[in-house]
């Protein structure tokens, strides 16, 4: 059969068996990459609240917030993350399911479960580039139907910023319920020696800056 293929010019079509197989084989690696990128967030995260508790000791009360922010936004980017690979279980699931289908009638069927899961998983940043090739495949082989483009717009590249709430809820998990009720670090209205005191605190911060800044980004790169 595969001879007579390649007489006419035309590629072998590929067996429905094996390419679901192949699918749930991407799934799984794509699991496992979702494992190990929510622990990477987590091992970021217990540094930066270190950090916090260090910020909280000196009194620096906008690096604290600023990172206890980023602490919020990654909690949230590991919901997303494990949300998805819940789907991406159940898509493998109504894989198994297909396969059985293809046992009795020897062809791929179209699957409105797996195309309202591809729909949802393309749309995490996260995940796109990966199942924007399996969804071809899929549509390819008619399991499901072409994705629009816009199904592949990520929600929004940048996370809103978190309400001071659940900042300072953070804070206060640390440890740090006192300084989350602190306002940033001003001078108005404070004695001269309380003055003295502030400027010789922020020109601390200052020097500090530098670090934060590096923990920060460290995090954002662990989360993109």
């Amino acid at each position: 059969m595969h001879a007579f293929f390649q007489r006419v010019g035309l590629e072998k079509p590929p067996d429905p068996k094996e390419q679901v197989r192949s699918w749930q084989s991407k799934l799984r690696s794509e699991m496992r990459a979702i494992e190990r990128q929510c622990r990477d967030i987590a091992r970021e995260e217990k540094s930066v609240e270190k950090e916090i508790k260090a910020c909280g000791k000196r009194g620096d009360v906008k690096s604290a917030k600023m990172l206890a922010r980023e602490v919020v936004n990654s909690r949230n980017v590991q919901g997303k993350l494990y949300s998805n690979r819940a789907r991406l279980l159940s898509m493998s699931n109504a894989l198994t399911e297909q396969l059985a289908t293809i046992r009795a009638v020897k062809s791929i069927g179209k699957s409105t479960e797996i195309m309202r899961l591809m729909n949802e998983c393309v749309k995490i940043p996260q995940m796109t580039e990966a199942m924007r090739d399996m969804s071809r495949e899929m549509a390819k082989a008619g399991m499901i139907d072409d994705i629009v483009e816009s199904a592949f717009e990520a929600e929004d590249a940048d996370l809103e910023e978190e309400s001071e709430e659940a900042v300072n809820k953070v804070l206060a998990e640390i440890g740090l319920d006192t300084l989350a009720a602190m306002p940033a670090a001003g001078t108005s209205n404070l004695p001269q020696t309380q003055v003295a005191e502030q400027q010789e605190v922020q020109e601390e911060e200052e020097k500090e800056d530098a670090d934060v800044e590096a923990l920060q980004a460290r995090l954002n790169a662990v989360r993109a």
